[in-house]
């Protein structure tokens, strides 16, 4: 083969392979619009089936609403004073915000809103009390969640509840909330002298303290069914 036709055939070569190049790079870009379309799709698919606050209520009659307003009212207070605790603002902005402590996740959850505004993080909180309650179908775990993340408190459950294992924290939240909403006093006579103080016996201390909260845990289901 002489030199000339070396010289063809190497560029033949040569344009075929930008031929090729070409064709993978238009591949390429209808497989980045293709992927870029179902993403968009995908977000927008999610966004519709995310709840807005107000939908997150559906399913709840009157006397669910009530106990919820009750509750939410009684968060909002053991929260921030009802939006009088300068600390309620957090300096990270992932972190729980507003007067009821509400977390980015916890808003996404809800349907989303802006969490530094006072009345929607009021409303945020509502609809996720109002997520937690569908979630797990009793007030009481429903304000253990809220506190402690519906995570924990899944694997809290899925272990068999032991009492042991909730932390002292999240007892004296739960507590403390279903004390201030009204719904556990009715029926029970305590106060919140009872929950500052565990019994001055120190080998039935605990137990008591056991018996008092799943007392009020059985009284809260009864006034909210």
């Amino acid at each position: 083969m002489g030199i000339a036709a070396q010289y063809g055939a190497v560029a033949a070569l040569h344009r075929a392979a930008d031929r090729l190049l070409a064709d993978a790079t238009r591949i390429g870009a209808v497989l980045l619009v293709a992927l870029g379309l179902e993403a968009s799709a995908n977000g927008v698919a999610a966004q519709a089936s995310r709840p807005s606050p107000a939908q997150a209520t559906i399913g709840l009659d009157r006397a669910g609403l009530a106990a919820l307003d009750r509750i939410a009212f009684a968060v909002d207070g053991v929260e921030s004073d009802h939006g009088t605790d300068p600390k309620m603002w957090s300096p990270d902005p992932n972190g729980p915000q507003g007067p009821m402590q509400v977390s980015a996740a916890a808003a996404e959850d809800a349907g989303g809103g802006d969490r530094f505004d006072e009345r929607q993080n009021r409303a945020l909180g509502r609809a996720y009390l109002a997520l937690m309650y569908r979630r797990y179908g009793s007030w009481p775990d429903a304000v253990a969640a809220y506190n402690w993340g519906p995570g924990n408190m899944d694997s809290w459950i899925g272990n068999g509840r032991p009492y042991d294992k909730l932390p002292p924290s999240v007892e004296r939240y739960g507590i403390l909330v279903l004390l201030r909403s009204s719904l556990a006093a009715r029926g029970l006579a305590i106060d919140r002298r009872h929950i500052k103080r565990r019994a001055p016996d120190p080998h039935n201390g605990g137990a008591a303290v056991e018996r008092l909260y799943v007392e009020i845990m059985r009284t809260v289901d009864l006034h909210t069914r």
